[in-house]
């Protein structure tokens, strides 16, 4: 009866902990995201 139970709990922890990563990350990805497209249109529209 353990054995299932923590093989449920490490299942939760690694959903958890691949929200956790995807939290951290997007919000970078998104600025740099922005920052190229910015830089883009910019240079788009001086050359």
């Amino acid at each position: 009866m353990s054995l299932p139970k923590k093989n449920d709990f490490d299942s939760k922890d690694i959903l958890a902990m691949t929200i956790a990563i995807f939290e951290l990350l997007l919000p970078p990805v998104f600025i740099m995201f922005g920052a190229v497209t910015a830089i883009y249109f910019l240079l788009k529209l001086f050359i």
